[in-house]
C-alpha cells in the first residue's frame, strides 16, 4: 500500500512505495525535513511526552524531598539551653547545621554560623532509627541518636566529648525563635 506524506519540499508530494521507519520520520531529499502522515496522531505524542516528563519530574523530587530532611534544633551545655539554635539539615551524608545565637553587644541581633557535620558512621537501629557518629570541620567528634522515623517531626540527639548537645528544639529555643527570628522557617 502507498503512504502519503504530507512534508512539502519545492512544491512536490513525496511518495513512498515502501517506507522505513527513518523514512518515516525524516526526508532527505536536499534538505532535513520532518514529514507528517494522514493518520499520525499529535495529540497522543504530546500526551505520552508530557506524561514521561510529568514522571521525571516527580521521581526527581520525591527523591531529593527523602534525601533532605530539615530539623529546627538547639544547643545546649551541660543540658542547659544557651540561646542557640538553628537548623539541622540531613543529606544523607553529612548534617549541614546553621546556628543563631543572641549577640553580645547588642540584645536584638543574632549572629548565624554554619557547620557541616561529616556522618563517619551509620548504624540502624530499627527503620528510620539511626546510631550515628559524626565530625564537623573543626574536628569536634559527635555521636548520638536521629528518629527519621516520621519524616513531619524528625529529632536529633547528638552530643560531644565535652557535654555539648545538639537537640532538637525545645519550648525554650521556640520562644526564642519566635522573638528573633520570627519569620525564618527552621525545619520541623
Amino acid at each position: 500500500s502507498e503512504i502519503i506524506l504530507r512534508g512539502r519540499i519545492k512544491g512536490y508530494i513525496l511518495k513512498f512505495k515502501s517506507v522505513t521507519p527513518i523514512k518515516r520520520l525524516f526526508c532527505f531529499k536536499k534538505q532535513y525535513v520532518r514529514a507528517c502522515y494522514d493518520n499520525f496522531n499529535r495529540t497522543a505524542v504530546m500526551k505520552k511526552l508530557f506524561f514521561f516528563c510529568a514522571a521525571a519530574w516527580l521521581t526527581c523530587s520525591i527523591s531529593s524531598a527523602a534525601e533532605n530532611i530539615d530539623m529546627a534544633i538547639e544547643i545546649r551545655a551541660d543540658d542547659q539551653f544557651t540561646g542557640i539554635i538553628g537548623k539541622a539539615t540531613y543529606t544523607g551524608k553529612a548534617i549541614e547545621v546553621v546556628t543563631f545565637g543572641k549577640s553580645i553587644g547588642r540584645e536584638d541581633s543574632v549572629l548565624p554560623s554554619a557547620y557541616v557535620y561529616e556522618i563517619l558512621e551509620k548504624k540502624t537501629q530499627k527503620d528510620g532509627i539511626y546510631n550515628v557518629k559524626c565530625q564537623n570541620q573543626l574536628g569536634i567528634k559527635f555521636s548520638g541518636v536521629m528518629d527519621l522515623a516520621d519524616f513531619l517531626h524528625p529529632k536529633i540527639s547528638l552530643k560531644s566529648p565535652s557535654g555539648i548537645l545538639l537537640v532538637s528544639i525545645s519550648p525554650e529555643g521556640t520562644e526564642m525563635k519566635k522573638a528573633y527570628l520570627p519569620s525564618m522557617y527552621l525545619g520541623n
